[in-house]
C-alpha cells in the first residue's frame, strides 16, 4: 500500500545525516542541494517536509513523584 497515494505521490525519500545547502522553487517543484560525506547532490521533488525535534516541557508537571523514568534529554519514558 502506498501511503503517499492520497496526495498523488509515487514515493517518499528520507535522507538522514545530510547537510542541506539550498532550497529553491523551480516551476511547480522544489530543488534541494545537499551534502553527504563531502559530496554535493541535487534532488528535484514535488514537495518537502521538514521535521524538527523540541525540548520536553515537563518541569512543572512534578513527574518525579511518579514511577516514570527520566530520559537523557529530560523526557520521561
Amino acid at each position: 500500500m502506498n501511503l503517499f497515494a492520497w496526495k498523488g505521490l509515487d514515493s517518499c525519500a528520507t535522507c538522514v545525516g545530510a547537510g542541506l545547502k539550498q532550497v529553491r522553487d523551480v516551476a511547480d517543484q522544489v530543488e534541494l542541494t545537499y551534502e553527504v560525506g563531502g559530496v554535493s547532490e541535487k534532488l528535484v521533488v514535488d514537495g518537502l517536509l521538514v521535521a524538527t525535534g523540541r525540548t520536553p516541557n515537563t518541569k512543572e508537571l512534578v513527574l518525579e513523584n511518579t514511577s516514570l523514568n527520566v530520559g537523557p534529554r529530560g523526557s520521561y519514558l
